[in-house]
């Protein structure tokens, strides 16, 4: 392997970790919304039910965003990977 192959494997390894990560992180927050509603849910209906509710929701939120973004991050980093390993393949025969 020459080092654009190796170059490429690594991005796409890292591709790959990063992928699993936010995965593993989008249940997670699944699941903290799940909690948040369950425990709040006997509360709604009045004001300072749903005001906890919002608040406790927006803490979970907040990182859907960076999470979908290290998502997208990581499948580029899959195919960017993916073609310097067949560009350097295919240019050594």
């Amino acid at each position: 392997m020459n080092k654009k192959q190796i170059t490429g494997f690594v991005v796409g390894l890292c591709g790959i970790a990063l992928s699993l990560y936010s995965l593993y992180n989008m249940k997670r927050i699944a699941s903290a919304k799940g909690a948040v509603n369950q425990v709040s849910g006997p509360f709604s209906g009045n004001v300072a039910g749903d005001m906890v509710h919002g608040g406790m929701m927006s803490q979970v939120s907040q990182y859907d965003l960076i999470v979908t973004i290290m998502l997208i991050a990581g499948i580029v980093m899959i195919i960017i990977g993916g073609v310097i390993l067949l560009r350097g393949y295919k240019k050594r025969h």
